[in-house]
């Protein structure tokens, strides 16, 4: 028998595509995070390292993220020109969130 979990319930909540589960301070000093990780996050090793982030609740990458810059202004007069020569990737490379699921920031103070 298939049973359906709503995504709500197994994408951790705030930012990232993990939860800290705790931490440990090795011999040298150096602390380690253990995480949890989100089922729907992974990474494809054929792309380059900086956009090879993959969301598979999404079925996207960070390379059907990228765009290229749109510019407005220049000079005081208004143009609209895509910058070819920079390309911005979505950040799932660096487990930021993209599908916006549990993304409340949980606040320290309450």
């Amino acid at each position: 028998m298939r049973v359906y979990i709503p995504p709500e319930y197994v994408i951790p909540k705030g930012v990232y595509c993990y939860r800290i589960k705790g931490a440990s301070v090795m011999d040298d000093g150096m602390v380690v995070l253990h995480t949890h990780n989100c089922p729907f996050w992974s990474r494809n090793k054929k792309k380059p390292k900086q956009s090879n982030g993959y969301c598979s609740y999404l079925g996207k990458g960070d390379w059907d993220l990228a765009y290229h810059p749109h510019v407005t202004w220049e000079h005081g007069k208004a143009v609209d020109y895509i910058d070819t020569e920079m390309t911005m990737y979505g950040l799932l490379w660096e487990m930021v969130k993209e599908c916006s699921i549990n993304d409340e920031w949980e606040d320290e103070d309450e």
